[in-house]
């Protein structure tokens, strides 16, 4: 393939800043020339002639951005700054794309390519008539994960991720209408009765019902903020559920929002966040076992810590998601299905170090092999190749 020149939007957060520059330096490592549009950098003010002779200066081939972190709009143009210059765009959804479902918020006229983290979004894109969908897993860089030469387990159990501030929350739902508070009601109980289930389209079923209307409007705020804060509440009731089951038998270690402390015990030790960048390599190969726990808003997706303890060489013990069988082997990475089940393989695998390591081993090679950001940068240039011809 050419040489290409691709432009790489910036963007916020705490891993999708890490994800976006392993995007680029893989382009780069693949032989392509990427730089940042200086102009959306946080604390940057967009001006428009500046941006223009950066375009002609380097005369890009396309832009990559994580969601829509490139679309500039300016006062009293109806096109964003890409679609008004005619500029080939890249859309990459590691998140929920609401935004692609309203097409009235944005104009996609120079979008070449979408590709999502999740077979059933990539369904519901299609529905929409979004055409060059594709999906595309996480990854990970091994150059920030790696394994180390000599490693000493200072835990035993660990979890990194965040829960929800539950009285910020609370108060949020409290301020739903009736109509919109019995629904949210609702939604949770079917949610936990059916052991998880399709968030998205749980919700949508029942808008329709409850609202007598044919389809769902995605324009309606509501249902916006129904599935924020239903994505929240249950990621937050879930992930305490599974720190409580392993802590009401094993010490268990968690990293992440202050919103943790309240949930702190004996045997659960809370521990402020740490750095994606440096620390977390750290931390997936001193843990003996590093729980996995999924967002309910990735359906069939899995998350990026699998990649990354992966690559880390150390042990994941995950929930079930359809993407877990679809990339993994049996043998390489252990999912439970309940509470009993997480304690039993917690158990298992805590009291059988080398069945641990064989694990550990098998997953890192399949991660190395086949799911570094470079095989997934190599897949996206394959396919602009193909619609280029």
């Amino acid at each position: 393939m050419r040489q290409l020149k691709i432009i790489i939007c910036p963007t916020s957060g705490i891993v999708l800043p890490y994800i976006i520059d392993d995007i680029k330096i893989s382009l780069e490592r693949l032989g392509h020339i990427a730089v940042y549009f200086p102009l959306i950098e946080p604390n940057h003010t967009f001006d428009n002639d500046i941006a223009m002779k950066f375009i002609k200066d380097f005369m890009p081939d396309y832009v990559f951005m994580l969601g829509i972190s490139g679309l500039i709009y300016q006062k009293g143009k109806p096109l964003h700054f890409l679609d008004e210059q005619k500029i080939p765009y890249i859309m990459f959804f590691f998140d929920f794309p609401i935004a692609l479902l309203d097409k009235s918020k944005y104009s996609f006229n120079s979008l070449k390519a979408v590709f999502i983290w999740d077979k059933i979004l990539k369904q519901k894109l299609e529905e929409q008539g979004y055409r060059n969908v594709y999906y595309l897993p996480l990854a990970t860089n091994p150059h920030r994960f790696f394994p180390f030469d000599k490693v000493e387990n200072l835990f035993k159990i660990s979890f990194v991720g965040s829960i929800a501030e539950e009285d910020t929350l609370n108060t949020q739902i409290d301020k739903l209408i009736i109509q919109d508070r019995d629904l949210y009601d609702k939604l949770i109980i079917s949610y936990m009765r059916q052991g998880g289930a399709n968030i998205y389209e749980l919700l949508e079923n029942e808008y329709i019902h409850q609202r007598h209307v044919n389809s769902m409007d995605i324009h309606d705020e509501s249902f916006l903020k129904l599935f924020y804060l239903l994505d929240a509440k249950l990621n937050t009731m879930i992930r305490k559920q599974v720190i409580y089951g392993v802590a009401s038998k094993y010490l268990t270690h968690v990293f992440g929002t202050s919103s943790w402390t309240k949930l702190a015990n004996k045997n659960i030790l809370v521990n402020p966040a740490i750095s994606y960048n440096i620390v977390l390599n750290h931390l997936y190969n001193q843990s003996k076992i590093n729980l996995n726990i999924t967002s309910p808003h990735l359906l069939m997706a899995i998350n990026q810590r699998i990649f990354d303890v992966g690559a880390s060489k150390g042990f994941v013990l995950s929930d079930y998601r359809d993407s877990v069988v679809e990339l993994f082997d049996e043998d390489e990475i252990v999912c439970y299905k309940d509470r009993n089940d997480l304690l039993e393989k917690v158990t298992h695998f805590l009291n059988n170090d080398g069945l641990r390591s064989v694990f550990a081993k098998k997953l890192h090679e399949k991660v190395i092999a086949k799911h570094t950001w470079e095989h997934r940068v190599q897949h996206v240039l394959d396919i602009l190749r193909q619609m280029e011809k």
